[in-house]
């Protein structure tokens, strides 16, 4: 399967990203009110954004969000907004960052990347988020999967579940936002949520396979 992330990493990539999230009618029409209240009910306590793009979810949690992004161009956007953000290297070597946060959010990214590297990831930021915190996965849904050409992997609800169980957390909740499903097949703007929980006794996924001398498994990619 083609890998998309270094993909989303260049220059070109975020200027067409940026051109994308400001486009003139998001910010003379109220159609990001709907998005904000959504955010803010969703996302508890203190909220790491993990790849936090143009940084749309840290303007609507501003000033309880952290932002990660592994772009450059976008870093220096977000940061040029008074937005607090970090590469991955930078703010998984900074100290203090465990049990720092109450959410986990992964707004449009695991979509650029396998089954095999958004279980690797998620399962880096584990240890941030506190005992009792809740991870936020939001993929497009529908019709929008088709309107970034970056998009690799389109996520079922099985594949989801397979991600929970060997990141050490379970799924606790999905539902798509702002429209029900049907509508999604045609409006590009449609979100695919879930909700995960953090198994507390539950040893990270690293941990399971070194232990018994084995790679991270092969998930399932199809529908």
């Amino acid at each position: 399967m083609k890998q998309s992330v270094n993909q989303t990493q260049g220059e070109s990539y975020a200027k067409y990203f940026l051109n994308k999230h400001e486009r003139w009618w998001r910010f003379l029409l109220p159609v990001q009110v709907p998005y904000k209240k959504f955010a803010r009910a969703i996302c508890r306590g203190q909220v790491l954004d993990i790849g936090c793009g143009a940084g749309r979810y840290l303007s609507f949690l501003f000033p309880r969000a952290t932002g990660v992004d592994h772009n450059t161009h976008m870093l220096d956007y977000v940061k040029g907004k008074g937005f607090k953000a970090f590469s991955p290297e930078d703010f998984l070597s900074a100290p203090g960052n465990n049990n720092a946060f109450d959410t986990l959010l992964f707004s449009h990214i695991l979509e650029h990347m396998t089954p095999e590297n958004a279980c690797s990831m998620i399962s880096q930021y584990i240890p941030c988020l506190r005992s009792n915190g809740r991870i936020v996965i939001i993929l497009p849904q529908g019709e929008a999967f088709k309107t970034d050409h970056t998009h690799i992997c389109n996520y079922s609800p099985e594949m989801i579940r397979n991600l929970a169980t060997l990141t050490g957390t379970r799924m606790i909740r999905s539902f798509t936002f702002p429209f029900p499903e049907k509508i999604g097949e045609y409006f590009p703007f449609n979100d695919l949520v879930y909700l995960l929980k953090r198994r507390i006794s539950f040893p990270p996924p690293s941990q399971i396979f070194l232990t018994h001398g084995r790679s991270m498994p092969n998930l399932p990619v199809k529908l």
